[in-house]
């Protein structure tokens, strides 16, 4: 009799998608802004996990947190930039691609900040309704809990870093594995590499380093 293994693709957990509880108190969100806004408390009168940074000096300082919402003015001074918050939006992205990043202010800016504000998942003004907020955040969870948009993002990231389409292929088909069983010990990002004989390659630690990024914290999260 013939054997054949499972063949996973990423449309296999579409249905995640719709069914995962989205838990407002699941999620770590930043908020870093050099002033203490009201909003921030209105917010955490909602349920949410948030902290208030007023400025950071290195982009360590957010890395456990699932969402980033910056100013854009009177932050990231230790930088360096004239861009402020804008130059510190960039090196969270740099750093952290799949972290959901919201950018925010209470003021216009000239073209040269577009370049910043296309790097966001969203932009928001101060001025915003509270209503509007709880919409952005509940909406950021929505996305950071869903299978599909996590993989795309790091997907997006593999491609624009000259990862293997191979390698990207064999990520794509145990992390939806991973998932699909809700065990996180089906991954190996060791074989992963191995099989391909890549060995310590940039591409492949990237990879890997990508991987192990998506797949932990997602997975943790959602079989609690």
């Amino acid at each position: 009799m013939w054997s054949f293994s499972k063949k996973y693709k990423i449309e296999d957990i579409q249905h995640l998608s719709r069914t995962l509880l989205q838990e407002r108190d699941k999620y770590r969100i930043v908020f870093i802004d050099d002033q203490n806004p009201p909003l921030i408390k209105a917010i955490e009168k909602h349920g949410f996990d948030l902290t208030h940074f007023q400025d950071i000096s290195n982009v360590n300082e957010i890395k456990k947190y699932d969402i980033v919402i910056c100013d854009i003015q009177g932050v990231g001074k230790s930088f360096g930039s004239e861009f402020e918050g804008g130059h510190l939006i960039k090196e969270i992205r740099l750093n952290y691609p799949l972290k959901y990043l919201i950018a925010y202010s209470g003021k216009s800016f000239d073209m040269r900040y577009n370049q910043f504000f296309k790097l966001c998942d969203n932009v928001a003004m101060k001025q915003a309704d509270i209503t509007d907020w709880i919409n952005y955040l509940d909406n950021a969870i929505k996305q950071v809990s869903d299978p599909i948009f996590v993989w795309s993002k790091a997907r997006e990231q593999f491609i624009m870093n000259n990862i293997p389409l191979e390698v990207v292929s064999e990520i794509e088909k145990s992390y939806v594995k991973s998932i699909s069983n809700n065990n996180i010990s089906l991954f190996n990002p060791k074989k992963i590499s191995s099989k391909f004989n890549f060995g310590n390659t940039i591409a492949t630690i990237d990879a890997i380093g990508t991987y192990l990024q998506i797949i932990i914290p997602f997975l943790i999260k959602n079989s609690n």
